[in-house]
């Protein structure tokens, strides 16, 4: 559907779009944004939750993703699309086990991209508005690092592919940093020891304070080291594709000019000759002062076309997890196997293959 956008062009063009929507990546407000999202999403657990976390996680990142794009408030109306967009692109992930025909975009497919398209079209309305305030008034409500505030005042853009890219953030975007939260989160609670060492963390840095302080999420090394471990362990990206634009030989093997090429990321990970123990989920690996083998951690890319929103992605799932362990304790639930290592084939994302993450969780407060 989004063929000849950002993400296929080349050259000059791709440059200046990338220095256009870089800032967006740095947007100060991505953990505000993420800790408001994970208060209003989780909400519906209580004082005591046992169940799949997948579609809430999907919930925390897309609706957080939404709120940074545009400074936009969700209508009513947009709460309903952005859900049943949620829950159709998980579902279908989750009840296409095996079947290769799910890859394709579908005609359902396509009627939730056209639907997501609507709220982007409104979001877009939204900030032409408030830039004409702004260009009237002097102010705004508009933060200057949104996404579709930087694409509109660049003028190299057209409302079709700002929304476009919008979509392509909301649906595609929030899926591997949701997926590795649950896979960590998941990984964490299968290791006693892990778990206790990450909240004793958490509790350190916040104190006895209820909220989660936003300035000080930089500071929980231990819990970085468990997502990083996590996305080792449990990439949730599958492949890494590049397109080869000239002949290039590797390891004695020509790739010719034109060539796809894709990489192995479990592969990668899972490397005896790079990783000691490859199948232990072991945070201890990406301990601060540790350094990370060259070229044995591509969960973000690597090189120039690497995701550009590695830190915002680390950071908001550094807040999610901290604000999880903050407020429930967390544990396996007894009657339901979580196989992390399990997932479904010919899948970008690796969703695991039964279709669930189930966990268990408990207000704090009343342990």
């Amino acid at each position: 559907m989004y063929r000849g956008t950002l993400f296929e062009t080349t050259g000059k063009v791709y440059k200046q779009s990338r220095a256009t929507i870089n800032p967006f990546f740095a947007h100060p407000n991505v953990l505000k944004a993420t800790i408001k999202a994970f208060d209003e999403q989780t909400r519906r657990w209580g004082k005591e939750f046992s169940g799949d976390i997948l579609d809430d996680f999907h919930s925390i990142v897309k609706f957080a993703m939404v709120d940074l794009l545009g400074d936009y408030c969700l209508t009513k109306e947009d709460e309903i699309v952005l859900k049943n967009v949620i829950t159709h692109f998980v579902r279908k992930c989750v009840d296409g086990a095996g079947d290769e025909s799910a890859i394709p975009l579908t005609k359902k497919d396509e009627e939730m991209f056209c639907e997501m398209e609507v709220v982007a079209s409104r979001c877009i309305e939204h900030v032409k508005a408030e830039m004409a305030i702004k260009a009237k008034e002097g102010k705004s409500n508009l933060h200057d690092k949104g996404l579709v505030y930087l694409m509109l005042k660049s003028g190299n853009f057209s409302d079709q592919a700002i929304k476009e890219l919008f979509v392509n953030l909301v649906v595609a975007g929030g899926e591997t940093p949701a997926l590795a939260c649950c896979k960590t989160l998941a990984a964490m609670a299968q290791k006693p020891a892990v778990m206790e060492r990450a909240v004793q963390e958490v509790d350190k840095i916040f104190g006895a304070n209820a909220a989660i302080d936003p300035s000080q999420i930089d500071s929980l090394n231990y819990l970085e080291s468990c997502i990083m471990e996590g996305l080792r362990r449990y990439a949730p990206a599958t492949i890494v594709g590049r397109r080869v634009i000239k002949e290039t030989k590797l390891c004695n093997v020509t790739i010719p000019e034109g060539s796809n090429l894709q990489v192995s990321v479990h592969a990668v990970h899972m490397n005896p000759a790079v990783w000691d123990r490859p199948e232990n989920f072991d945070p201890e690996r990406f301990c601060k002062g540790k350094a990370v083998p060259k070229g044995g951690f591509v969960a973000f890319g690597l090189g120039g076309r690497a995701c550009p929103g590695k830190r915002a992605y680390m950071r908001m799932a550094k807040v999610i997890l901290a604000s999880m362990l903050k407020k429930y304790v967390v544990a396996e639930d007894e009657t339901i196997k979580n196989n992390l290592d399990s997932f479904m084939p010919n899948r970008f994302v690796a969703w695991p293959s039964e279709g669930h993450i189930t966990l268990k969780m408990v207000l704090r407060q009343q342990q």
